[in-house]
């Protein structure tokens, strides 16, 4: 297993890809990077609205 604190604790430079198997659902980081943005909590959408708004594509990468 990878210790995610090494490349910090070692002062690495350059670009990490840090992956999981299973994807993070959006529900779960967007409040997180909209409270680190400083922004206001993601308004929930309804499906039908969001493939309106953005299409099947955004739709199906925010909800799968």
């Amino acid at each position: 297993m990878f210790d995610l604190g090494a490349p910090v604790e070692q002062k690495a430079t350059g670009t990490f890809n840090i992956v999981d198997d299973e994807p993070a659902p959006a529900r779960g980081w967007l409040p997180y990077l909209a409270r680190c943005a400083g922004a206001k909590p993601p308004m929930r959408t309804p499906v039908w609205l969001g493939r309106i708004l953005a299409g099947d594509q955004a739709v199906a990468m925010m909800t799968q």
